[in-house]
Parts: C-alpha cells; sequence; structure tokens
C-alpha cells in the first residue's frame, strides 16, 4: 500500500445557510487549501474567511439548538397529551409506552431528520474553523520561511555572488601574465 494521496478525490461541497438565511453551496477544500505562490493575499484574506465561517457556524449551532428545543417542546407536549387521553379513556401507561408513541409520530420524525441534517451541517462547519486555525499556522510557518529565504536571496545580491556584475565582469586573460616553464 502506497502513502500517494491524490487530494482532488476529496472535492466536495457542503451547504451552509447564512446569517442572513440564504443556502449557500461551498467546497471546503477551496476555502483551507494554501496558494504558496501568494502567501500575502492568503494572510490578508483569512481574517474575512474565518469571521464569515465563524459567523455561519455560531448562526447554524443556533437553528440547530432552536429545532432541538421545538423536538423536546413537541416531544413534551405530545407526552402531556397522550397521559390526559389516556386517563380519560380509564387507561394508565407507563413512561416506555408513552415514549414509543411519540417516536412513532410523524412531527417527532420530521424534527428528528431535520435536527440531524442541521446537526451535520454545523459539525461540518466546526471543523471547516478548525481547518482555517490550521490554515493560520501553516500561513504564518511559510510566511516565516518566504522571509528567510527572501533575507538569503538579498544576501546573495548584496555580497556580490549571483550578482549580474559579477557575473558579467571581465575574466583574467592569462595571456597577461608570465608563462613559467620548467627546466
Amino acid at each position: 500500500m502506497t502513502n500517494d494521496f491524490n487530494f482532488s478525490e476529496l472535492n466536495f461541497e457542503i451547504k451552509i445557510i447564512t446569517p442572513s438565511g440564504t443556502e449557500v453551496t461551498i467546497n471546503p477544500l477551496a476555502q483551507v487549501s494554501i496558494n504558496e505562490n501568494n502567501i500575502k493575499k492568503e494572510i490578508q484574506l483569512l481574517p474575512a474567511q474565518y469571521a464569515f465561517f465563524g459567523s455561519v457556524y455560531i448562526h447554524n449551532k443556533k437553528l440547530r439548538d432552536l429545532k432541538e428545543l421545538e423536538l423536546r417542546n413537541l416531544k413534551n407536549a405530545a407526552g402531556k397529551a397522550i397521559r390526559e387521553e389516556s386517563v380519560k379513556a380509564g387507561k394508565e401507561f407507563k413512561n416506555k409506552q408513552i415514549e414509543e408513541i411519540i417516536s412513532e409520530m410523524e412531527s417527532v420524525q420530521r424534527l428528528e431528520i431535520e435536527l440531524i441534517k442541521l446537526d451535520a451541517e454545523t459539525n461540518q462547519l466546526y471543523y471547516l474553523c478548525n481547518a482555517l486555525d490550521k490554515k493560520v499556522t501553516s500561513l504564518r510557518s511559510l510566511s516565516y520561511m518566504k522571509s528567510k529565504e527572501d533575507d538569503v536571496d538579498n544576501n546573495r545580491s548584496k555580497s556580490g555572488i549571483f550578482n549580474s556584475d559579477a557575473i558579467n565582469s571581465p575574466s583574467i586573460d592569462p595571456n597577461r601574465f608570465e608563462k613559467t616553464t620548467l627546466t
């Protein structure tokens, strides 16, 4: 088994809901990949990316929490109604039986599916924000390495190594000096 991995295979999209309520499809890999040829632009863009995806994450987390609350309230109301009806009918259901009846309700199942979807989207955004944190670290390292490379290049050009004047300077003419002969 080889360790060669083709990152283009990771090309996938996720749907997110922005704080304005707009549904947007994004490619998370494109958000966290680094263009090493333009590190400065990447560094300048990163705070805006982080602010956007952080606010989208918080918004989705709020939507998820509200859906959780809606589901809990629906289950509580349904449980209360079932208990009241069972008392009127002269039957008494155990908590386990009430939970089974509630879990079979179409409205509860629909909300649970919506909650699962919101939870998945929220988790994807959470990990995208974590990946952006890792991108910050990588960009710092790359920026540092680039500045060191630039320092080395500047020192070479100042010292004459790889300097165009040094490369184009006239060579020493061997005919100008006396030839020594061995006797």
